[in-house]
């Protein structure tokens, strides 16, 4: 009997057609809840879903390959940065100045 169907060509672990849920998200540790995701997708520029359809219930899947990328910048970011600034002694610290409280005053 021959193959009536031609095999792909893509490998199944090919990570550009990988997709990671939200479920796969906070079960990898890259956020912790929802509201955790909105915020590094609004100030961290975490990679958006690519939904399937334009439906409200459609699921909002993460490609694999950019959330990994992000991961890549951020952690770039991070080692370019801790060149010491972390512990340096050297380093002065910002401190915010001390608000007088208002004395009270008794009168006698």
């Amino acid at each position: 009997m021959a193959n009536t169907h031609e095999s792909n060509n893509r490998s199944d672990y090919d990570s550009e057609y990988q997709y990671y849920y939200y479920n796969d998200l906070v079960a990898a540790g890259i956020v912790k809840n929802r509201a955790d995701l909105s915020r590094k997708r609004r100030f961290e520029d975490f990679p958006a879903p690519e939904k399937s359809s334009d439906a409200m219930q459609a699921s909002a899947p993460f490609r694999k390959s950019k959330v990994h990328a992000w991961l890549d910048c951020r952690a770039a970011r991070r080692s370019r940065n801790a060149g010491g600034a972390v512990n340096d002694p050297e380093r002065k610290r910002r401190r915010r100045p001390r608000q007088e409280t208002a004395s009270i005053e008794t009168n006698e």
